[in-house]
């Protein structure tokens, strides 16, 4: 590969990551006309200059069939094709892929391994001026979404991340403690990723989106259980499904009565409550009462929508149920549109999962069994999510190798 093509890649992805995961830079430039979409179609172009034969790689064919089957069932009249499902889901699922396998091609794992250790860069940098930005604004991770674009960018040029920042951080966690655990060795070097790991976990605590809290709580108890052995990795999972089996759900409810009581947010206090309260006295959708109740009583929309048109899809379910990603988009596509949307993410993953180091497996099945129940009581769609899961959780793999290795 030519060396000055080499370098304009390089420095055309770490742009890239900047513009993604590092808003109080890049939400302060002015520069006209530079932003996500000019950037992905300048990376475009350059991969049809210097690397065209990418767009042919087989990782890209169940995603060209997931849309073709999408756009196809729209021409029928089925689907009702918009702007926003190119800008939540496809446009970020091909942006992310072509960038890792277009290192992966071109066999320049430095390259890759510098850009993933940038990303993580600015990652740490924005927990820590969300921190910040969090101490005066409590929940304006929660309103980035549905508050004024003035307001919206006045929270970001504080450096606070969005809903898709700090939801796809939380199935990232286990790469954190991959590093903790099998990267470093020196006691300095494990101080720092220790502390690195608790800044993270706060900033997604204070963010008081609680899908992502119950999440990255999940990851670092089962991050934790990950051995090198994979079968000693297998009896400490089984022994922590036990141990929640037979632990009463009192004492689990207590535990997030606990945080509930700690938490200085009012938002995260109420729902920590809440799930507490769900375990310790069950889940009623029927009559829904509490915040918990009230998103679960969003899945039987989305299955009675699925079961009065189980191929084609509904366009007629509720829009609430779009909250839970999987069910609303079974009840949404059909059969017919939602097995290629779960055939190209499975693709990906298992692609991934043969050119990845034994010792990184375990971390990379947990990341991605993460991010499937995440969509499950989450709205998966977002820029960051994707890129988190299909190019940053694959490139750690990558971040001790160099163009020799």
């Amino acid at each position: 590969m030519n060396i000055n093509v080499k370098y304009y890649m390089r420095f055309l992805a770490l742009i890239i990551m900047a513009r993604m995961f590092l808003p109080i830079i890049f939400e302060r430039i002015t520069i006209p006309y530079f932003g996500y979409y000019v950037l992905f179609a300048i990376w475009f172009i350059s991969v049809s200059l210097f690397s065209p034969h990418l767009f042919l790689n087989k990782v890209m064919i169940p995603i060209y069939l997931y849309a073709f089957i999408y756009i196809l069932m729209n021409v029928l009249g089925f689907y009702d094709l918009n702007i926003r499902w190119l800008r939540a889901f496809l446009l970020p699922l091909f942006f992310s892929v072509s960038i890792l396998f277009y290192f992966i091609d071109k066999k320049d794992f430095k390259g890759l391994s510098i850009v993933s250790q940038f990303t993580i860069i600015c990652i740490i940098i924005t927990c820590f001026t969300s921190l910040l930005g969090l101490q005066k604004y409590p929940n304006a991770v929660r309103l980035l979404g549905i508050t004024t674009i003035e307001e919206a960018e006045y929270y970001l040029k504080l450096g606070i991340g969005g809903y898709g920042f700090f939801s796809g951080l939380s199935f990232t966690l286990p790469v954190f403690i991959y590093i903790f655990k099998d990267f470093f060795n020196k006691p300095i070097e494990r101080v720092i990723m220790f502390l690195i790991i608790m800044l993270i976990a706060d900033s997604i605590f204070r963010a008081a989106l609680s899908a992502p809290i119950l999440i990255s709580f999940l990851a670092i108890i089962l991050s934790l259980s990950g051995s090198k052995n994979i079968q000693r990795t297998r009896i400490l999972l089984i022994l922590i499904i036990l141990l929640y089996i037979l632990i009463p759900n009192r004492t689990i409810a207590n535990v997030f009565y606990q945080i509930s009581g700690y938490s200085t947010n009012t938002s995260t206090k109420v729902r920590m409550y809440d799930i507490g309260l769900a375990f310790e006295t069950g889940v009623n959708v029927q009559n829904p009462e509490t915040e918990v109740e009230g998103r679960l009583s969003r899945a039987p929309m989305a299955l009675e929508a699925f079961a009065e048109s189980p191929f084609t899809g509904n366009r007629s379910v509720n829009p609430e149920a779009g909250h839970l990603y999987w069910l609303y988009a079974l009840a949404l596509y059909g059969l017919i549109g939602f097995i290629p949307l779960i055939y190209a993410i499975y693709y990906q993953i298992k692609t991934v999962y043969k050119i990845i180091k034994p010792s990184y497996k375990f971390y990379y099945i947990l990341c991605s069994f993460l991010y499937i129940l995440l969509g499950l009581i989450k709205n998966l769609e977002g820029t960051e999510i994707l890129f988190y899961m299909f190019f940053l959780i694959p490139s750690i793999n990558f971040i001790q190798y160099s163009d020799h290795k």
